[in-house]
């Protein structure tokens, strides 16, 4: 199967360097992406302590918006991983700072799900993902998004109102 054997060849984001960029939505559904960790091979960036060992790491970044919060989440690709781990960064490629670190937070079974809030806009976060089992190559979903409720989500429609009784002036 070609889910179980490695690539001769590692990812182009592969390490920090590479790091695919996702593009921040309001929802998960809205600038998803499916990616893969075929031939994915060990980072040198120490383990963020929330899982086992770290193996067949895959890097992306976001840039936080106005708003100061991000959620960055896995999905399961129908038969691709199924359990993966999840840590978010701060700083740049050559000097990382865990910020926190995920493997069972989301709304899949078994994946990622880490929410930041109050982070500078335009700051640049770093995202590392890999199976939690450490042998597995296979496609995943990620996306990153903000939650945060705005102005363009208010639907007047929906809104009912009701009058306010025993009110006296």
């Amino acid at each position: 199967s070609p889910f179980l054997t490695q690539s001769s060849c590692p990812p182009n984001n592969d390490t920090c360097n590479g790091a695919i960029n996702l593009v921040s939505g309001t929802t998960f559904s809205q600038n998803e992406i499916t990616s893969a960790n075929f031939g994915a091979l060990a980072s040198t960036v120490p383990n963020p302590g929330c899982t086992g060992s770290v193996f067949l790491d895959v890097w992306y970044k976001v840039t936080i918006p106005s708003t100061g919060n991000i959620i960055v989440e896995t999905k399961q690709e129908p038969g691709g991983l199924t359990d993966t781990g999840l840590a978010l960064y701060s700083g740049s490629c050559s000097a990382l700072s865990l910020l926190q670190c995920d493997n069972d937070s989301g709304s899949d079974p078994f994946h990622a799900r880490i929410a930041l809030t109050g982070r500078t806009p335009g700051e640049i976060i770093y995202v590392r993902v890999w199976d939690f089992g450490g042998n597995d190559f296979s496609l995943f979903r990620i996306s990153a998004y903000d939650g945060t409720l705005s102005l363009n989500d208010f639907e007047k429609s929906n809104l009912t109102s009701y009058p306010i009784v025993g009110l006296s002036e």
